[in-house]
């Protein structure tokens, strides 16, 4: 395992600086100059160019992109234009917000997709897979910023039962976090449906059950351990979906979280802080995916083996 950890680490550092490489190319080729956007297109030519001196902006492209690996290096993720502020700070400030939604998301999709998938997986064809199947196609065919206003509206506007944004209160998380778990849910339970289907027809089900084992603990004993293998995968492949998935959901309910100031930073054409929070934003991927990878060894040890080899 230690091994397979070390790989994934070396990896996903790759990966990391691959992508602030491409963040801050292409950050630099959007319209819009952050200078204007700080001062004003009426601002003086000498107060542009100080400001842009300040900023580094002066600097040529490999100059400028050199000094920034630099502070990266040095765990240094610079300092936002508009903010003045350290870019580590800003993101640590909104860290704790997304962490909650996040977290929120995934425990709504496990609590729909577990008993969906393992009731109609067991039960191929039955009124409960009907319904598993329709709930799963709306899950995965409703976007975010559609299923996002329609809650607000129904249940914020409408019938006032909850806050309609912000982060006032533990119910504030409630429609966000359904609005970013339905698609996650959705696919969970396709997937479950489809591992505890295949894993139901296997020939040490039919020697349990003939031995006279309790469906109950065939399902939750026998079934569902190497079903959930390809559920872990997906889980993990979908926590990037997760976070980007959260700017959207983040600006819908303006909650105040990591997601909600990358838009603003690139509204703001605020470079380090987009920099900064995608280069975070990989570095989770990177480590949950690694967590996924050690999942795969507790569930079924036989990975591990494979994985060595």
């Amino acid at each position: 395992m230690g091994a397979l950890i070390a790989r994934r680490l070396v990896e996903g550092t790759v990966s990391a600086l691959l992508a602030f490489v491409l963040v801050f190319s292409f950050i630099r080729m959007i319209p819009g100059d952050p200078v204007d956007l700080m001062l004003g297109e009426q601002a003086q030519p000498a107060a542009r160019e100080a400001l842009r001196q300040n900023l580094g902006l002066d600097r040529p492209f490999l100059v400028q992109l050199a000094g920034d690996f630099a502070g990266l290096v040095r765990g240094d993720l610079g300092q936002s234009m508009a903010y003045r502020r350290p870019v580590a700070g800003l993101i640590a400030d909104r860290a704790g917000p997304t962490a909650i939604l996040a977290a929120a998301a995934i425990l709504i999709a496990i609590a729909i997709a577990l008993p969906l998938g393992l009731a109609s997986g067991w039960q191929p064809g039955s009124r409960i897979d009907s319904i598993s199947r329709i709930i799963a196609v709306s899950g995965i065919s409703l976007p975010n910023f559609w299923l996002g206003p329609l809650l607000l509206l129904v249940f914020a506007v409408w019938l006032r039962w909850l806050p309609i944004g912000g982060f006032r209160s533990p119910s504030s998380v409630i429609l966000p976090a359904i609005t970013l778990g339905t698609a996650l849910a959705a696919m969970l339970t396709r997937m479950l449906r489809s591992g505890v289907s295949e894993t139901r027809q296997a020939m040490f089900i039919t020697a349990a059950r003939a031995r006279g084992v309790p469906e109950r603990n065939l399902l939750l004993k026998h079934a569902l351990r190497p079903a959930l293998i390809p559920v872990i995968t997906i889980l993990g492949l979908q926590i990037g979906a997760v976070l980007s998935g959260a700017v959207i959901t983040e600006t819908i309910f303006q909650w105040p979280g990591v997601g909600r100031l990358l838009i603003e930073a690139v509204q703001g054409r605020d470079y380090p802080v987009v920099q900064g929070v995608v280069l975070i934003m990989t570095g989770v991927y990177v480590g949950v995916n690694t967590l996924v990878d050690c999942a795969y060894m507790v569930v079924d040890p036989r990975i591990d083996t494979a994985a060595a080899n």
